[in-house]
């Protein structure tokens, strides 16, 4: 979660950079053995035969991609099916028979029939997408859209496409959000909203690559939507997510790209506590300094806002829609995230969202990284999952199979570690045991 002290009168934004983690040196396999190495090359095939290895960072594609190998959904099942719909969806009557991963397998068309698709038609797909609202479970949004990039050839074929930007105006000028429905249904999916929140998202973090005329018509046209959202149903702190995009990127928001109709989301809190405004959720936060077991870990600490009820209710119905393996332990909050809950509490009362919690995991008098042959791992011990150097997740281990975890932007779930494993993209794990 990337979060920015914006200041309305200049429009610029005070930056909190952060260290790059240090690569895994060990990894866990729950089930197999581990292999130890600083850089090793894995081939998917390698991956998938029940060992964990710990892979080298590709500078060009930095999170290996994803490959489920299974035969779920045929090609001759995608060609059967009209353009833009998927073979097996939320709706289907198996989909709550398969696991999460195995969804996700049947959502992924072949490679070569994306290649095959015009741009046009790869935005059909796209924000028909039943996992588009997965961006949410991370801290932040270019590593929720590198996720779909993984996780379907689809927004891998897109993304690569020269014309993308074009089409996902074209979709966007075009797109028609009942926010009456969304009141009503409070289900970001079911009223496409979700794929609104998609393109703004992926139109923001490139808004420096858009064209002047591209810029003009796009955020014109999301001062629109924003007014008749915010004129039609109860407000969304999600519907600011163009903005955090943005910032993400660029460090801070041109002035040409906020809309009059939305000036006012970024006044900073006149609570003297609060030093910044989380555009995702709209939370006032400041950012501090907690002491866990002598070490000194730097986190933003909320002071008020957040999430609405509605906003709540949208996150956990997609979880529950999607992933129904995942059982819910809390509802969706922007208090805490998934480093704070593994390594510092799980108490309702937490109130940091930890960005690296490696001073707390690398200490040694606490903690002990888990090696074979130690004991089996059992509730408390914690497991951290990874994409070559980068950390995508931390969980709490309930058992030699099973984890608790908070999910970025979501609530807090129990899920096997298979699972948490396939819902990230994890080509490696490490555990940690007390």
């Amino acid at each position: 979660m990337k979060l920015r002290k914006i200041l309305i009168s200049t429009l610029s934004a005070g930056a909190i950079m952060f260290g790059t983690l240090a690569p895994v040196t060990s990894a866990m396999a729950v089930e197999s053995q581990a292999i130890e190495s600083d850089d090793i090359e894995a081939t998917p095939e390698q991956l998938s035969d029940g060992e964990t290895v710990v892979l080298s960072e590709n500078e060009d594609k930095p999170y290996e991609e994803m490959d489920y190998n299974l035969d779920i959904v045929s090609k001759e099942d995608w060609e059967n099916t009209a353009i833009g719909e998927y073979p097996i969806d939320v709706h289907s009557a198996e989909w709550n028979q398969l696991s999460s991963s195995e969804t996700a397998a049947a959502c992924n068309m072949p490679k070569e029939f994306a290649e095959s698709l015009t741009t046009e038609e790869l935005v059909d797909y796209a924000v028909n997408y039943p996992f588009l609202m997965d961006i949410f479970a991370y801290d932040n949004i270019a590593d929720g859209m590198n996720h779909l990039a993984r996780k379907s050839s689809v927004f891998e074929e897109l993304f690569s496409r020269s014309d993308c930007y074009d089409e996902l105006l074209t979709e966007y000028l075009n797109m028609e959000i009942n926010y009456i429905d969304l009141t009503e249904s409070d289900d970001a999916c079911e009223t496409k909203y979700d794929s609104e929140l998609f393109i703004e998202a992926y139109m923001g973090l490139n808004y420096d690559l858009l064209s002047e005329d591209q810029a003009e018509k796009f955020v014109e046209e999301y001062g629109n939507k924003f007014s008749n959202m915010n004129g039609q149903c109860q407000e969304s702190a999600l519907s600011t997510l163009f903005y955090e995009a943005i910032e993400e990127k660029m460090g801070v928001i041109p002035e040409s790209a906020v809309s009059e109709s939305v000036a006012s989301k970024f006044v900073v809190p006149a609570d003297t506590s609060a030093d910044y405004k989380c555009n995702v959720c709209g939370a006032s936060l400041s950012y501090k300094s907690i002491t866990v077991n002598g070490k000194t870990v730097y986190c933003y600490k909320w002071v008020s806002g957040g999430y609405t009820t509605s906003d709540i209710t949208r996150l956990d119905k997609y979880i529950a829609n999607n992933y129904s393996s995942f059982s819910k332990v809390r509802s969706a909050s922007s208090k805490y995230n998934c480093h704070s809950y593994a390594w510092y509490s799980t108490a309702t009362s937490n109130v940091y969202w930890i960005e690296d919690p490696s001073p707390i995991y690398s200490n040694t008098s606490y903690w002990t990284a888990w090696r074979i042959p130690m004991r089996d791992l059992q509730s408390g011990d914690r497991i951290t999952f990874w994409s070559g150097s980068t950390l995508l997740h931390s969980a709490i281990v309930n058992s030699s199979a099973a984890c608790t975890s908070k999910l970025g932007h979501y609530g807090v779930y129990k899920t096997t570690i298979s699972e948490m494993e396939s819902f990230y993209g994890s080509s490696t794990t490490q555990a940690y045991i007390p």
